[in-house]
């Protein structure tokens, strides 16, 4: 089934929000030249991920996003930096609770690490 637009959404504004707050969503894939760069040799990276792929996994974590943007501290930074108004954030939670409950649902996300030694 194709990802509901307000998930997508939801997944849009996390990383601007990770992005006005400093952070790269995407520096897995420099780590292994940053770490390259500081000195550090025979550098190796991985890869871990983060599956959500039966009914009870995709409830779960369908009902902690929900949880998380439900979250006042979390629906003032959102509202305070203008990425969404109130009823969006509340759209979004509903959104995933719903998303969570389908009985198709996958949901995968990578975690790269990288390891290096210094001489």
């Amino acid at each position: 089934a194709a990802a509901d637009p307000i998930v997508t959404r939801s997944w849009q504004l996390f990383s601007k929000f990770r992005e006005l707050n400093g952070g790269n969503v995407l520096i897995g894939r420099e780590q292994r030249a940053l770490l390259q760069q500081v000195g550090f040799v025979r550098v190796q990276a991985s890869a871990t991920y983060e599956c959500h792929g039966t009914k009870e996994a995709t409830q779960r974590y369908g009902d902690r996003v929900c949880r998380f943007l439900q979250e006042e501290r979390i629906v003032s930074q959102f509202t305070d930096m203008g990425l969404a108004q109130r009823s969006e954030m509340a759209s979004m939670g509903r959104a995933w609770e719903e998303w969570g409950s389908e009985p198709g649902g996958f949901f995968a996300h990578a975690w790269c690490e990288a390891v290096g030694w210094k001489e």
